[in-house]
């Protein structure tokens, strides 16, 4: 009897995790579009980093166009400006 018992509780130890594990998995499958509609903040969060990284880039990129119009060594200015990225690593 007892080993029957123990039997019958580990099988519906097992269906009652197997159960648990599908209703978290179709939970977490719902879907790129349906996340994006069922909380905002996440596309909003998206449209600022999307908006950061470009005028960042944009800033990053034109200002080695301009370099040659700073006062001073142009060398100068190319090796501070080229510094100044493995600084922001650091």
């Amino acid at each position: 009897m007892k080993i029957n018992n123990l039997v019958e509780r580990f099988v519906s130890q097992k269906t009652e995790r197997l159960q648990s594990r599908k209703a978290a998995t179709q939970q977490q499958n719902k879907g790129i579009i349906q996340m994006f509609k069922s909380d905002l903040t996440i596309p909003y969060n998206l449209a600022l980093m999307v908006l950061n990284w470009s005028m960042v880039s944009f800033f990053f990129y034109l200002l080695n166009f301009f370099i040659k119009y700073m006062p001073g060594d142009i060398f100068i200015n190319s090796i501070v400006s080229g510094l100044c990225c493995f600084a922001m690593l650091v």
